[in-house]
C-alpha cells in the first residue's frame, strides 16, 4: 500500500468542499485509523452531498489499515462516486485473512448494488467461508440475484444451526425480510422458534 497523505494534502485536492465538509476533511488524522473510520462515517452519512470530498477519499483506498480502505469504499458508495478502484478495495477486504473485514466488505457491497460487478462473482464464494458472519453477510446480498437466489437461501437455512447463537438470530432476520414466502424458509423459522436461546425464537 502507498504511504497516506497528510490532512492538508487531502483538504487541497477537494478545492469544492465547503462548511462542514471542508472541516471534516481537514481534521482528518491520517495516522490515528479509528478517527479516520469515524470521519469517513460521517463523510459517507452526508451522502452525494459530500461528492466533493471524493478526491481526497479514493485516496485512502491504498490506506495501510484494511477496514479505513473499506470505510472509504463505503463512503464514496454512498456519495455515488463508485469506480473500478472502489470495488477493488472491497474485493480485497473479501480476500482478507480477517473475517471481521470479510464480513464489513460483504455488507459494503450490499449498499453497492448491482454496480459491484465482479466483486458479486468473488462474493459468492463467501458463501462458503468458515465464518458465520461473513456467510451471513453474502447470502443477504446475493439472495437478490437470481443466478445466487436459491445457494444464498441454502446459506441464510444453513445460519440458523450456527454455533453462533447471534448468526441464528440474525439469519431469522433475514430469513423472514428476504425469503418470507420461501417454503423452506417458512418451515425453518418455525423450527427457529424452539431454539434454546430466547432471541432467536
Amino acid at each position: 500500500a502507498s504511504s497516506t497523505p497528510s490532512a492538508a494534502t487531502l483538504v487541497s485536492l477537494c478545492p469544492a468542499a465547503k462548511g462542514e465538509l471542508r472541516e471534516t476533511l481537514r481534521a482528518l488524522n491520517t495516522s490515528d485509523s479509528e478517527s479516520l473510520k469515524r470521519d469517513l462515517h460521517r463523510i459517507g452519512r452526508m451522502g452525494p452531498e459530500a461528492a466533493a470530498a471524493a478526491p481526497a477519499i479514493r485516496q485512502l483506498l491504498n490506506h495501510k489499515d484494511g477496514y479505513v480502505r473499506i470505510h472509504a469504499a463505503l463512503a464514496l458508495t454512498r456519495m455515488q462516486q463508485s469506480s473500478p478502484e472502489v470495488i477493488q478495495a472491497v474485493i480485497g477486504g473479501l480476500k482478507s485473512t480477517d473475517p471481521g473485514l470479510r464480513s464489513f466488505a460483504a455488507a459494503t457491497l450490499a449498499e453497492m448494488g448491482p454496480g459491484a460487478g465482479e466483486a458479486l462473482k468473488i462474493l459468492a464464494n463467501s458463501l462458503e467461508d468458515r465464518d458465520g458472519y461473513v456467510r451471513l453477510h453474502a447470502a443477504e446480498v446475493l439472495i437478490r440475484y437470481e443466478q445466487w437466489s436459491y445457494r444464498s437461501l441454502e446459506t441464510l437455512l444453513e445460519c440458523l444451526t450456527d454455533k453462533d447463537e447471534n448468526v441464528r438470530w440474525l439469519a431469522t432476520y433475514s430469513l423472514a425480510e428476504l425469503a418470507p414466502e420461501a417454503p423452506e424458509a417458512v418451515a425453518a423459522l418455525a423450527k427457529a422458534t424452539r431454539d434454546p436461546v430466547p432471541k432467536v425464537q
